[in-house]
């Protein structure tokens, strides 16, 4: 739940601040003061969402998909199985966008880190930069790490549009197929139209619930 979501961020903030404090002097030399305060603002924030709503969600999706396919099954496990030819190809695709994901995330995360490291070190030192002229260099490598995230960011969304567009592709064209098939098992007397209009209504619905669990499992993987 929500409640136990921010209770298990503020301990898991307080844990990380202790640890901080328990570390040798050199662990500060690898890793400046603002990249730990990045990593103590939002990478707690996005455990907290991870432990919160979004599992409840996930959760509430996947027993909405599993109910409506066994219902399905329950009408007709021929027509059920037809339409279920292309779900491992939804799996696998789903498997790869998830790794890319989180790939792309874990690089992204890191960037921003190291961008708010280099703007906290830059402004509490800013006499000192302004003095000695350094603001120019100072503002290159920090537009870098930056541009850096801007570029992990696009193609993260490219993929996350692309993988969203496949998705949809598939399970329309499984929808044509439903319907082609079910004229036949309505000639050939094996089930009437009312069965075939209720396994594609519920294997739509499960559809849509597995379409909407796609995209927080994907952030789940990539902010694990």
């Amino acid at each position: 739940s929500p409640v136990r979501g921010e209770r298990r961020a503020r301990r898991i903030r307080r844990s990380f601040f202790t640890a901080i404090l328990d570390q040798e002097v050199a662990f500060f030399d690898d890793h400046k003061p603002g990249e730990l305060t990045s990593y103590l603002s939002s990478d707690v924030n996005i455990v907290c969402s991870v432990l919160g709503i979004k599992t409840a969600n996930l959760i509430n999706y996947l027993s909405s998909f599993i109910v409506a396919y066994v219902l399905a099954f329950v009408q007709s496990w021929r027509l059920t199985l037809i339409m279920m030819a292309i779900m491992p190809v939804l799996i696998i695709s789903g498997a790869f966008i998830a790794i890319f994901l989180s790939t792309a995330s874990a690089k992204a995360q890191a960037a921003y880190a190291t961008a708010g490291g280099i703007a906290q070190e830059v402004l509490s030192a800013i006499r000192t930069v302004q003095a000695f002229g350094a603001g120019p260099r100072e503002c290159a490598r920090y537009n870098a790490r930056v541009e850096e995230c801007e570029r992990i960011s696009i193609r993260k969304g490219s993929m996350m549009g692309l993988s969203v567009g496949v998705t949809y592709a598939f399970v329309w064209c499984s929808y044509a197929v439903a319907f082609f098939y079910g004229s036949y098992l309505v000639e050939w007397g094996l089930r009437s139209g009312g069965d075939v209009v209720s396994v594609f209504l519920c294997l739509m619905m499960g559809s849509f619930q597995l379409g909407a669990a796609g995209p927080i499992f994907a952030s789940i993987n990539e902010e694990r």
